[in-house]
């Protein structure tokens, strides 16, 4: 029957460079876990700007760049009740998904190049919640994830429900020898028309071990066992 390996033991009386040795060689293979991170996004949520119910800027999203037809607003229950019938004008907007403002955009493209740039095996996941204001129809629009200006993905949502939000996600994965690798990403948020609300823009990038990892690892420790180490 085949002892028990004590990989304390193992670490403690190996070299880091045996070590790595060693664990390419165990059978059968260990699950390695992905490792998510969160890529930071200045003003991810619109809040970088305090504005009483209702006003707005126009043509100013600090951290972000907004060509004109856009800005930062902050809604009231008028423009935000939850789904459900216009609230007060004076009341604060129910169901915003981060904070209390929103970027809205009547056309154009609001976009963001983040200092990250585009690793080969890495899973990107781009989150953003996109409102339809109870007194305006929602225009037709999309997400993007982009490097080095060409768009890598993008997507589009069901429209979300009068006075409320609906989160919109894409995903995208650069193989070895993409031609934009090691471009900076670059998020953008495209309306077509008036209006389009945007919100709480969430990226991360998971980093899964490659499966010949694990099983380096598990060949490792059990030529350790053997050695009896």
């Amino acid at each position: 029957m085949m002892r028990p390996v004590m990989l304390g033991s193992i670490v403690q009386k190996l070299s880091w460079g045996n070590l790595v040795l060693v664990l390419s060689l165990l059978h059968p293979p260990i699950a390695l876990s992905a490792v998510v991170a969160a890529i930071p996004i200045p003003n991810p949520s619109f809040e970088a700007q305090s504005l009483p119910i209702r006003n707005f800027t126009s043509g100013d999203i600090k951290g972000w760049t907004s060509p004109g037809g856009q800005g930062t607003l902050r809604p009231s229950a008028f423009e935000y009740n939850g789904g459900g019938s216009p609230g007060l004008q004076t009341s604060p907007a129910l169901g915003v998904p981060s904070g209390v403002n929103v970027a809205y955009s009547n056309g154009g493209t609001i976009s963001q190049i983040l200092n990250e740039s585009l690793t080969a095996g890495r899973l990107y996941t781009l989150q953003v919640s996109v409102g339809d204001r109870v007194d305006q129809a929602l225009a037709n629009y999309e997400i993007q994830l982009a490097a080095g200006g060409e768009v890598l993905a993008h997507a589009v949502a069901p429209h979300p429900p009068d006075g409320a939000f609906i989160t919109d996600t894409l995903t995208f994965s650069a193989p070895q020898g993409h031609s934009m690798l090691g471009q900076l990403l670059e998020i953008r948020l495209v309306s077509l028309s008036v209006q389009v609300n945007f919100d709480n823009v969430l990226l991360t990038a998971t980093t899964v071990p490659e499966p010949h990892a694990a099983r380096i690892f598990a060949a490792g420790l059990q030529h350790c066992s053997g050695l009896g180490i």
